[in-house]
């Protein structure tokens, strides 16, 4: 009986990187991405407007909880559960793929052992972050926000969560070239 190939977090960094929707379809790595700790939540420190409620909450320091726990319950704060969690998932793996990627001085002696680590920017492709900026929006969208929206209002406040500023407006340009690049090619 030949036995399942385990899964460990760099596995799920590679597949994530390659393709994270994929990844997130997979109930083994996305067990793992649930799983992992960056020791650091900026979001227990960022007043959010609800947008059900109308009001600010000040989200609580959810220290006592697991780390994609704690990012999802903030995220629910903003978004509706399903959305929260699936938006979760891509934030946790985006942070894995980033935060792994070593310096590419200190293993130059060693790529043709080693070989070029995954990148979240990968040449002559969407990079990781696009990937994940047009499936949320499109999410976003279908879950009945407007496009502009999504990309102007909620998306900055999501990324913004893990610490990733990015301005409304490249948002917007950056969702609109990156679906002209997908219709493009399907």
């Amino acid at each position: 009986m030949a036995r399942k190939a385990q899964f460990d977090a760099f596995d799920v960094r590679e597949r994530f990187a390659a393709d994270p929707l994929g990844c997130i379809r997979n109930l083994a790595a996305k067990r793992i991405l649930r799983e992992q700790d960056f020791g650091w939540r900026p979001w227990a420190r960022l007043p959010l407007a609800d947008r059900r409620a109308g009001t600010v909450v000040v989200a609580p320091a959810r220290w006592e909880e697991k780390f994609w726990e704690s990012l999802r319950g903030y995220l629910q704060e903003l978004l509706d559960v399903r959305l929260a969690s699936r938006f979760a998932d891509f934030l946790v793996g985006y942070l894995l793929v980033v935060e792994n990627e070593t310096g590419g001085r200190e293993l130059r002696p060693l790529r043709h052992i080693i070989g070029s680590p995954p990148s979240g920017r990968p040449q002559h492709a969407e990079s990781l972050k696009q990937v994940l900026s047009r499936t949320m929006v499109d999410d976003l969208v279908a879950s009945g926000f407007t496009r502009t929206s999504a990309c102007e209002e909620v998306l900055p406040k999501i990324w913004e969560t893990i610490e990733v500023k990015m301005k409304p407006a490249s948002i917007l340009r950056m969702e609109r070239r990156s679906r002209k690049r997908t219709s493009e090619t399907a």
